[in-house]
Parts: structure tokens; sequence; C-alpha cells
């Protein structure tokens, strides 16, 4: 069995005087930073056959920055030159967290040193959010971190010399 997490408290930066804060945000600039990440699995051997599960949890994330007092927020709807919006109502857009699961099962045929596998990634198809506003580059999600995929089923044989 293992697990790993990962939790960003303060991820600041400070650009032209302003301090924004990027903790829990994805920004098209600096990338995907949801507070939680986390990744675990449990492994499983008898004899020649084995197993895997593998679960991997994105954290809830927001896009788009309510303007500060004193920002020099643009007009309408539009992002000013700091990034934040002056109407957060219609541009700051919250997603909740996602959890994928991967499954895998094998056998080992000790006899030839081979090892076959097959197995199912995203299990449940879950799609990735769609991320508005054009905070994307040639996407309509962060490719980086969620599986733009879906499901998909593999199969492999590893053969040792």
């Amino acid at each position: 069995m293992n697990f790993s997490a990962t939790y960003i408290g303060k991820y600041d930066i400070t650009q032209v005087g302003e301090r924004q804060g990027y903790a829990g945000h994805f920004d098209r600039t600096y990338g995907h930073l949801s507070r939680w990440h986390g990744l675990a699995g449990v492994d499983w051997n008898w004899g020649a056959f084995n197993a895997n599960w593998t679960g991997r949890y994105i954290g809830h994330t927001t896009i788009g920055y309510a303007c500060l007092p004193g920002s020099s927020a643009a007009a309408g709807d539009v992002a000013g030159p700091d990034g934040c919006y002056p109407n957060p109502q219609f541009a700051v857009y919250h997603y909740g967290a996602y959890v994928y699961h991967d499954l895998s099962f094998g056998y080992d045929i000790a006899p030839l040193n081979t090892t076959i596998q097959i197995g199912v990634n995203n299990v449940a198809d879950r799609t990735p959010p769609i991320f508005y506003q054009q905070n994307v580059a040639n996407a309509n999600t962060d490719v980086a971190t969620y599986d733009p995929v879906g499901r998909f089923y593999f199969a492999k044989a590893t053969i040792k010399f």
C-alpha cells in the first residue's frame, strides 16, 4: 500500500507592486496550484498473479480573481492588468475535486521471463473540467493535470533478457 499527498498553504507572487495569492488557483501563467494533490495505491500479489489499484486526487480549484480595493481593474467584465475582475460573480469560477481510478492485472510467466499485464485507466471515464475565459493555451482544460483522453485500456508484455 502507498499514499502520498501534497498541500500548498501559500504561494504568493508580487508583480508591479501588487501581491497575488495563487494557492488554490489555476492560472494560465503559473499553472495548477490546487491546495491538495494526492496519490494512493494498493498492490496485491499471489503467486504469479498481481493486481493494482491507483487513485489520483486533485483538490478543488478556482479560476479568476476578485479585485482588491485599489486595484487596477478594467471596465466591464474584462480583467485588469493585474488579472483581477471587477465583477467576480461573472468571472471567478470554482471547480470541485477530482478523483481518477486506475486498475491493472498481471501474470508472471517465469519460465519465459515474461510478465503480461492488462488494465484500464480512468475507470469511471471522468471528463476534465472545462476552463472558460481563455484560461488555457490551445485547450479547454489543464491537460498537464487532468485526464483529457478519458477511459482507456492497455495491454503490455515485459520480457527480461
